[in-house]
């Protein structure tokens, strides 16, 4: 277990699913998209792993075949934009690293352009070369 603080230089990771509404083919990058969610954005927090254990873990828990890339950005960087980080550990256990970004503490869905600033921001660390 580690801390629950998350502290503004940890990475946020976020797997980008196959799905075209979610990647800017031309850029090579994420879209907007991939930052909007009526849920919250799911992300893992490093929570003291490797860059390479946490896209390890990625492709255990989603198989290699759904993951288009994972991306990264900094939990300051959120915090930068007017975005709130929770913590926000599976009830079954499975995943103590699980975070949401959420647009406060009482709101869910990031605003366009929080969300078009994450994107631009973030860094790929894993693509499926694949795909």
């Amino acid at each position: 277990m580690h801390e629950t603080e998350i502290k503004d230089e940890e990475f946020l990771y976020r797997v980008v699913k196959v799905n075209p509404n979610l990647w800017k083919e031309e850029e090579k990058r994420p879209s907007s998209a991939s930052f909007k969610d009526s849920f919250g954005v799911s992300v893992d927090r490093q929570g003291g792993r490797t860059k390479e254990k946490v896209i390890f873990d990625f492709i255990e828990r989603f198989g290699q075949d759904e993951i288009k890339a994972v991306i990264r950005v900094t939990a300051g960087f959120c915090r930068d934009k007017g975005a709130f980080i929770k913590n926000d550990i599976n009830d079954d256990g499975s995943n103590d690293n699980h975070a949401l970004i959420l647009r406060s503490e009482n709101e869910i869905t990031l605003t366009s352009s929080v969300a078009r600033a994450l994107s631009k921001e973030s860094e790929i660390v894993h693509m499926n070369s694949d795909l």
